[in-house]
């Protein structure tokens, strides 16, 4: 699993450094926004980019987290994935109208991230008794480390107040519920 996080994050990381990733609408660059921090009245590319990059990461997170809800064997797995898809798929609605108001997209991921997102996806459709229930606990735990990381980052260098608001929840949400996939895959061996 670590090889793989590190092939996502290093496609991610090429991808942002060839300016791929990149690509909010034109006027997304400085919108006058009037739920900003700081007092200032603009949204930053980076709050964009970074909207528009958590959307299809929480996209993928529901996926993986329906199938565990109506798979996994452990209650507490199907618990936990009931609420990250009704939290997370909440949050890419207000992430979807926060876009359309700042004239942005999504941006869904590389190609190559992608095709893993979707190959993680059918491994786990196809899995079948307490084995969906540790491939989703081994699966969702990075994942949402990656979101911490993105997110830890907007927070820092957001300026954006439903942007900075939405990291700062998703940093704490991800990091509880990462420690309860620790505790739950213990309880699994």
């Amino acid at each position: 699993m670590y090889g793989r996080t590190m092939r996502v994050l290093r496609v991610l990381a090429a991808s942002l450094a060839a300016g791929v990733l990149l690509v909010p609408t034109a006027g997304a660059a400085a919108t006058p926004s009037r739920d900003s921090r700081h007092g200032d009245s603009r949204t930053v590319r980076h709050d964009v980019t970074y909207i528009a990059m958590f959307l299809p990461h929480h996209q993928t997170a529901v996926q993986m987290a329906t199938v565990a809800r109506d798979k996994a064997t452990n209650p507490q797995v199907r618990r936990l994935a009931a609420h990250i898809v009704e939290e997370q798929s909440r949050q890419i609605a207000q992430m979807r109208a926060w876009l359309r108001k700042h004239d942005a997209e999504p941006m869904p991921p590389p190609a190559p991230v992608r095709e893993m997102n979707r190959q993680d996806i059918d491994m786990l459709r196809d899995a079948r008794g307490v084995q969906v229930d540790r491939l989703f606990l081994m699966m969702m735990r990075p994942h949402h480390a990656q979101g911490v990381a993105e997110s830890e980052d907007e927070v820092e260098h957001g300026r954006n107040a439903f942007a900075v608001n939405l990291a700062r929840t998703s940093v704490a949400d991800q990091s509880r519920e990462i420690a309860l996939m620790n505790d739950l895959l213990a309880a699994l061996t």
